[in-house]
């Protein structure tokens, strides 16, 4: 399974103790997942287990 397409992108704060960080995460569409299984994921973590994939 890998990532098919990015359907949504949104900029979450991340705690990091008295700070919050902006995050930025994508919701993926999965490769012969239906639309509804779509899950909303780190965007660094999909460029680094998925590099070739591009959004």
């Amino acid at each position: 399974i890998e990532p098919e397409a990015v359907l949504e992108r949104a900029l979450i704060p991340r705690k990091q103790g008295s700070i919050s960080i902006p995050v930025v995460r994508w919701l993926v569409k999965w490769s012969n997942l239906p639309v509804e299984d779509a899950t909303w994921e780190d965007s660094a973590f999909i460029q680094k287990v998925f590099p070739a994939f591009r959004a």
